[in-house]
């Protein structure tokens, strides 16, 4: 199995995470990606 993963961060959100891609192949495939979609500082 091989495991790929790639994010972008930012200083300016709680968690510093922007979007995060992961891919796994072999027996086992996967794709996953999570994005922030808003952010609203109060």
């Amino acid at each position: 199995m091989k495991t790929s993963n790639r994010s972008c961060v930012s200083d300016t959100v709680p968690g510093g995470v922007v979007k995060a891609v992961s891919t796994s192949t072999g027996a086992m495939k996967m794709d996953s990606t999570t994005e922030l979609v808003e952010f609203a500082a109060k």
